[in-house]
């Protein structure tokens, strides 16, 4: 008799910790959506302001084609360039 009702207690407690973790996977799920359309609208507006920058935009901004560019190699995976125009 006891080990029918420590199983039953077994089952009721492990069935309140399953209701509950459905509920918490629902609510992440919401949470889910929400910050990926959000990333998405940010991936969006990055990419409209991606596109709308142009050379005239950047030499509005006082950025300059460099003529002659200077490397100086780190690694072979990283580099860096000098701007001589000063």
């Amino acid at each position: 008799m006891t080990l029918c009702a420590c199983a039953l207690i077994f089952y009721i407690a492990n069935l309140g910790y399953m209701m509950k973790n459905a509920s918490d996977n629902s609510q992440f799920a919401r949470s889910i959506s929400t910050i990926t359309s959000s990333l998405a609208e940010s991936e969006f507006q990055y990419i409209a302001l991606k596109q709308s920058v142009t050379l005239e935009k950047a030499g509005e901004m006082g950025f300059v084609e460099v003529k002659k560019p200077q490397f100086i190699g780190l690694d072979r995976e990283t580099a860096m360039s000098i701007n001589r125009m000063r």
